[in-house]
C-alpha cells in the first residue's frame, strides 16, 4: 500500500504545471492598449468582446453604443467624438483608430478598418467604462462635428 501511495504523489505534481498553463486561452483582439497588447475586440457587426471572447456590448451603424444588457450607454459621432448617455464628452477616436481622452492622452487603439463608429463604440465600452465623462473636471470642448 505504501508503494502505491508514493507512486500516486510522483505521478501528480503539486503546483502550477505547463499543462495547466496551456489550458488558458491567449488574449486576442483588435482593441489594443498603448503597448499593443489586446484588451478586447470588435467585429464587423459591432459586437464588442473581452480578449477572451465574452460579450461586453455592441455598437450599431448610427454610432449608438450599448452595454451587454442592451442598455444605451453612449454615442459616437461621425468625426469620432465619444459621449456617454448623459451627453458627457469622453474623448475621441481618429481615422487610424487611435483613442484619446479629453486631455489628449492616447489610451490605445482600435483596428476597425477606419470605421469610427466601430472604433469609438469599442473605446466607449472598453476604455471609458465609467458613466461620467468630462463633466467631473474641466476639459476641452468636443471637436466640431
Amino acid at each position: 500500500m505504501m508503494v502505491a501511495l508514493a507512486a500516486f504523489f510522483v505521478v501528480l505534481p503539486v503546483g502550477f504545471t505547463s499543462y495547466g498553463q496551456a489550458q488558458q486561452p491567449k488574449a486576442q483582439g483588435n482593441v489594443l492598449n498603448p503597448y499593443g497588447a489586446p484588451v478586447g475586440a470588435v467585429d464587423e457587426k459591432g459586437i464588442v468582446t473581452t480578449p477572451y471572447g465574452s460579450k461586453l456590448g455592441s455598437v450599431d451603424a448610427e454610432g449608438n453604443v450599448y452595454n451587454g444588457s442592451s442598455v444605451f450607454i453612449g454615442k459616437v459621432y461621425r468625426n469620432g467624438d465619444i459621449f456617454n448617455q448623459a451627453g458627457d464628452y469622453f474623448g475621441y477616436v481618429d481615422e487610424e483608430g487611435n483613442v484619446y481622452n479629453v486631455s489628449e492622452f492616447k489610451l490605445g487603439s482600435v483596428q476597425a478598418g477606419g470605421n469610427v463608429f466601430l472604433a469609438g463604440g469599442a473605446a466607449r465600452i472598453i476604455f471609458f467604462k465609467a458613466s461620467k465623462g468630462a463633466a467631473k473636471k474641466p476639459g476641452p470642448m468636443p471637436r466640431p462635428r
